[in-house]
């Protein structure tokens, strides 16, 4: 629980909290100017406890997002509440309706086909007897998925571009194989732009659409402009980042990466029309 004291309230203000006029033009402004104020400190306060003191439970505090919830229904999931006398009694804050959206764009484009299937379970003791273990990169492109997933774009963006740098700097490594006059005679693609050298080596490996190579040069771009400029990624970029994703996983030697849903619904199908949709899906539809 917090306490935001505010000195000097207009009257249009007390009045309107007093008649309780929910949706009333002042009540919204006053909402809006009230969590102006807490998002901040209180952000920046959750952020220390989940990172210097390794509280990584505790969620960070998102900003209002008008596209995503009203203006009540923000105030109503931090529970906030106004006095008048002293906090004696409380009230609860509601400028507008509670409405929140319902965003199922997550979802769009997961194919079944993301899950384990029986298939898969055949194969992992033969990958566990092989030795396989996932490398930074992969652990860097599963992160990246998680807060996809979650819906954290700003992360999925930054860990997503990163895992990409990394598998890059080990698809080299690995097709040199330690012959150092043949590294010293690829520094120079070192200095290329990311997006130059995903280009050129994904190109040349094959078995990646231009679609998705296309996505995951946006990506790259986004991931620059949160990093530089502070910009909140819209919902439409989670097409560029799962583009990034299977991009990246081209690159990565081991069983191949899957990118499910942790949340994808119900899905109960007759067995025929399973079956309809896994050929569609194998033939890119």
């Amino acid at each position: 629980m917090g306490l935001l004291k505010i000195q000097a309230l207009p009257e249009e203000n007390i009045a309107t909290l007093q008649e309780n006029k929910v949706g009333d033009g002042s009540y919204v402004e006053l909402g809006k100017q009230i969590v102006g104020l807490i998002h901040g400190p209180v952000a920046r306060f959750l952020d220390v406890l989940r990172i210097n003191y390794g509280q990584y439970w505790v969620h960070g505090l998102e900003e209002w997002d008008s596209r995503r919830e009203s203006l009540g229904a923000y105030c109503g999931s931090l529970n906030l509440k106004w006095s008048l006398d002293g906090g004696k009694t409380w009230a609860p804050f509601v400028p507008d309706e509670r409405i929140r959206s319902l965003n199922v764009s997550i979802t769009v484009g997961r194919s079944f086909r993301e899950y384990l299937t029986k298939d898969d379970w055949q194969e992992l003791p033969g990958i566990s007897q092989a030795g396989y273990g996932p490398s930074l990169a992969a652990f860097l492109l599963a992160e990246a998925h998680q807060f996809l997933d979650q819906g954290n774009l700003k992360h999925a963006l930054i860990e997503a571009v990163s895992a990409l740098d990394v598998a890059l700097h080990d698809f080299i490594r690995q097709k040199l194989a330690g012959e150092v006059s043949l590294t010293d005679s690829v520094q120079g693609f070192w200095e290329l732009s990311l997006g130059a050298r995903m280009i050129s080596v994904v190109t040349a490996l094959g078995g990646v659409s231009l679609e998705d190579m296309k996505l995951a040069a946006k990506a790259i771009k986004m991931r620059n402009d949160v990093v530089h400029k502070g910009w909140n990624p819209p919902a439409t970029a989670k097409g560029q980042l799962l583009g990034l994703l299977r991009t990246v996983s081209s690159l990565l030697p081991g069983p191949r990466f899957r990118f499910p849903t942790a949340n994808p619904g119900n899905a109960l199908r007759p067995i025929a029309e399973w079956e309809k949709q896994m050929e569609k899906d194998d033939h890119g539809g």
